[in-house]
């Protein structure tokens, strides 16, 4: 981000640099560190030309196994990735501590580092801190997430666990997701990392030996990978960059008064470096997947009562609140429909403005069987697809 507004500050003489340039740009960088640890790594790692065929279709990497085979004929091999993991992990705490302590000095450095994997530890163990986003069943890893990410793949993968459960990939799998599954928040994406090591332990069906077999494994994983290509690279949570992007190209049309609060309710946490806006404003909160009596007490805060605070200059009684369509909770406050739950209140004397909607907007990671039922889950998915962005305005007079 930086290298990109010096770029742009000495090509445009702007330090502004709109939203959809910073998305693009680092979209095509994503794409090619992508290619190059991917796609790349598979051709130069997998010699066979027929393994290698499979190795990009599964996206199986065989990384573990040539670094194991390294390091018994190769001994500075384990040294090296000592050295560079070392150095790497240095470079992290120096980046996060500079970012949360400015300006960084040597004694903040030594007295106070900003440990990210182990802030990250203390906060994924604790229950009410993951209550924000949402808690799972345990077995959710194994009996939903799975399947989700190996689709017709895991019916090979579960005829081979009698010939496989000593494998070494196999077991560091399982094992793994077994730690994973010790958090009550689960998500599909956690498990990522570990896909290629169980998709490496399969077999598939021969083509000489088994046609039919290999021909219907191969049709069914096209269509599986199509399928959720097109949700998730589509239309899961698609709206969020589009209205980071709108919020940052409106800043300085649109009259936010002061320190505008946005609230972002039941989305993926907002890109807040697509803004490129200091704080003073838009301040950004995320409430995750916190229940709707908590998001209805923080607009309330936030509305306040009319007046301007001496200290900020800001206009108390305007807020923005992004929330997925689906969600019946803002038609509630609006005084459009009832609670039948009996927990929510019409917010009185405020009024309601539709900024902004996206249709092209779906989201997976709060949907109720049990409560909503079969049909009242797929029509959120299918027919209250979306995202909206509400001002919510206090009546002063």
């Amino acid at each position: 981000m930086e290298v990109l507004r010096w770029l742009w500050t000495g090509t445009t003489h702007s330090s502004d640099v709109p939203p959809r340039v910073v998305y693009y740009t680092l979209r095509i960088l994503m794409f090619i560190a992508s290619f190059v640890l991917e796609d790349w790594a598979v051709y130069e790692l997998v010699p066979n030309p027929r393994n290698r065929r499979i190795a990009v279709i599964l996206v199986a990497s065989s990384l573990s196994n040539r670094k194991a085979d390294d390091s018994k004929t190769r001994p500075l091999t384990l040294l090296m990735v000592l050295l560079s993991s070392s150095t790497t992990l240095l470079m992290a705490i120096i980046n996060d501590t500079s970012f949360y302590h400015r300006p960084l000095t040597l004694k903040t450095l030594l007295e106070k580092p900003v440990l990210a994997p182990l802030n990250s530890l203390v906060y994924n163990t604790s229950t009410s801190s993951l209550a924000e986003h949402g808690l799972h069943p345990r077995y959710q890893h194994f009996l939903v997430n799975f399947p989700l990410l190996l689709g017709p793949a895991l019916p090979l993968l579960l005829a081979r666990v009698p010939q496989i459960k000593t494998n070494v990939r196999f077991v560091s799998a399982v094992s793994a997701t077994a730690l994973l599954s010790l958090i009550p928040h689960q998500e599909a994406r956690f498990l990522i990392p570990i896909i290629p090591l169980l998709l490496s332990s399969l077999n598939l069906p021969s083509p000489t030996l088994s046609p039919r077999s290999f021909r219907l494994f191969a049709a069914s994983w096209i269509l599986f990978n199509a399928a959720l290509g097109l949700l998730y690279g589509r239309y899961h949570q698609a709206g969020v960059a589009p209205a980071q992007m709108w919020l940052g190209n409106n800043k300085n049309s649109f009259e936010f008064a002061g320190c505008t609060p946005v609230f972002w309710w039941k989305t993926y946490s907002p890109p807040v470096w697509l803004l490129n806006t200091p704080r003073d404003i838009l301040n950004t909160t995320d409430l995750m997947g916190t229940h709707a009596g908590k998001v209805e007490a923080s607009l309330r805060k936030a509305l306040g009562s009319c007046g301007r605070l001496p200290a900020s200059g800001r206009v108390i009684g305007e807020a923005l609140l992004v929330v997925p369509h689906a969600r019946s909770e803002p038609s509630i406050w609006r005084g459009e429909a009832p609670d039948p739950n009996g927990k929510l209140q019409h917010i009185r004397d405020m009024s309601w403005t539709l900024l902004w909607s996206e249709r092209r907007h779906v989201g997976l990671d709060d949907l109720d069987f049990a409560e909503d039922g079969v049909w009242g889950t797929v029509s959120k998915v299918i027919r209250n697809r979306g995202l909206d962005m509400w001002k919510i305005k206090k009546d002063c007079e």
